[in-house]
């Protein structure tokens, strides 16, 4: 077993957004594992520290005691997925600046999703650059679980957009 953490964003259907009984209900789902977090309207945060065999089942067990526990919620996002270069060299125990010094010099330095202020990119692709360089500072578990987070982003925007991804 091994523990994945990652964050899950929903929004709400209208017959839960007054509901003041939200940790309640994902309790008695039997999600004991997650904090609850609701900064905007109409939107909920689950960070999780999951115990699973891998970092599908993690993901798979947790959407479904969040939406069994909060029926017509969407998923709006799973992450970690999109990170900065502050984020990723803390994570990857560099200065920013260091960090953004293979940014510009090294050409093999994943594209940025967003360049921009501030720039983001998937973790996924950052943490594959990182493993090449210093395989002591990434995890295979972490990889894995920016694997699978990434996709299942896919596919909940190409379910927004009427689409579905061809495996």
């Amino acid at each position: 077993m091994q523990t994945y953490s990652f964050t899950l964003s929903f929004s709400l259907p209208n017959s839960l957004q007054a509901c003041d009984d939200l940790d309640e209900r994902l309790a008695e789902a039997g999600l004991l594992d997650g904090h609850i977090g609701q900064g905007l309207p109409r939107r909920v945060a689950v960070s999780l520290d999951r115990d699973a065999p891998n970092a599908q089942a993690a993901l798979d067990s947790a959407l479904s005691q969040i939406m069994s526990a909060l029926p017509g919620a969407a998923l709006l996002e799973a992450g970690p997925d999109y990170v900065g270069l502050s984020e990723a060299a803390q994570a990857f125990d560099l200065s920013r600046q260091a960090l953004r010094k293979h940014m510009l010099h090294d050409a093999t330095f994943p594209a940025a999703i967003h360049p921009g202020k501030p720039s983001l990119w998937h973790w996924a692709d950052l943490l594959a650059w990182a493993q090449a360089r210093w395989p002591d500072r990434v995890k295979a578990h972490d990889q894995e679980l920016a694997d699978c987070v990434r996709l299942l982003n896919l596919e909940c925007q190409a379910k927004r957009v009427g689409r579905r991804l061809i495996a």
